[in-house]
């Protein structure tokens, strides 16, 4: 994948079976000599949560899909349009937590809402449809 694709970065989730992953990664050395740009990812959050705070990237077409994908993107926006009730989530877990490394405003918003005080009051875009998703939840429980 290194040779081929020269990444910018290569993000992997750094629990359980993530770290190994890393250190294996860490040591894949390309043709030039460099090695693969890893970096670990601590996840935020639950995935919902996650994956709710990168819809503004979403709705406003900042994320783009090559038209000529072919099964693969099939595959994966299916599981994305879904989620969370699709059988699986290994697409839409790493796209969101993908997308919240490389947008440092709405990384920032997950990182604050995890940690605001109960009743704190939202104030960014992100950090609102997150409270409110969770509020929808607890109504759900009910």
């Amino acid at each position: 994948m290194g040779q081929r694709w020269r990444p910018t970065y290569v993000f992997v989730e750094n629990k359980a079976n993530g770290r190994p992953l890393i250190q294996e990664l860490r040591r894949t050395r390309l043709d030039d000599g460099s090695f693969l740009p890893v970096v670990p990812l601590e996840p935020v959050g639950s995935k919902t949560a996650r994956l709710e705070a990168t819809t503004p990237l979403f709705e406003t077409m900042h994320v783009w899909l090559d038209p000529a994908g072919g099964q693969v993107q099939d595959n994966w926006q299916n599981e994305m349009l879904r989620f969370p009730f699709a059988a699986h989530d290994e697409a839409a877990d790493p796209t969101s937590m993908a997308l919240l490394a490389l947008n440092p405003q709405l990384a920032q918003g997950m990182v604050t809402i995890e940690l605001a005080r109960p009743g704190a009051q939202a104030a960014t875009p992100a950090q609102q449809r997150i409270k409110a998703y969770e509020e929808r939840q607890k109504q759900v429980a009910r």
